[in-house]
């Protein structure tokens, strides 16, 4: 099964006796789930009977399934730096700061959406006022866009994106 590899407690339980295990999933509201969970494969590969500790188990791997569901559907559903960094620079910064504030909504980090958000905005209407004064020439477009798609793509995705919680 793939929630025994995947566990960080695994080697760990394996050189605790059976006793200890034992007391572990009698107490498991005092330990992290998962390594009530490995504690409880290490008695099921020793061939201990559980069946006490069958519902337990049951309600811990359904736990475990859900965040590593939870997970994955984050990182599948993320707009890249690339998408971020092409939507800024061929239509407006404006535009990749929606799609990276989509990135930080489905990982909660709310003051992230808000500066992202923040910073499209006004950086798009500076750039529409600068481009008023020298009456949009081609070349001044597409660098105001290429350096607001640099900072969304760079600077704030750096700043928020990154897993260090």
């Amino acid at each position: 099964m793939t929630l025994k590899m995947e566990n960080p407690f695994t080697t760990k339980m394996q050189l605790k006796n059976d006793g200890e295990l034992l007391k572990i999933l009698k107490s498991s509201t005092s330990f992290d789930y998962k390594a009530v969970l490995a504690a409880f494969y290490e008695l099921e590969k020793r061939g201990l009977p559980l069946t006490e500790f069958v519902s337990l188990k049951l309600e811990l791997e359904e736990k475990f399934l859900r965040e590593n569901t939870n997970m994955s559907n984050t990182e599948t559903s993320s707009y890249s730096k690339v998408i971020i960094f092409a939507s800024s620079f061929l239509l407006l910064p404006i535009i990749g700061a929606v799609l990276l504030s989509l990135n930080l909504f489905d990982r909660s980090k709310k003051m992230g959406i808000l500066v992202v958000l923040l910073f499209g905005i006004l950086y798009t209407l500076l750039s529409l006022l600068v481009l008023n004064l020298f009456t949009y020439p081609f070349w001044l477009v597409l660098l105001l866009n290429g350096f607001g798609g640099g900072m969304l793509s760079e600077f704030f995705w750096n700043k928020f994106m990154r897993d260090n919680k």
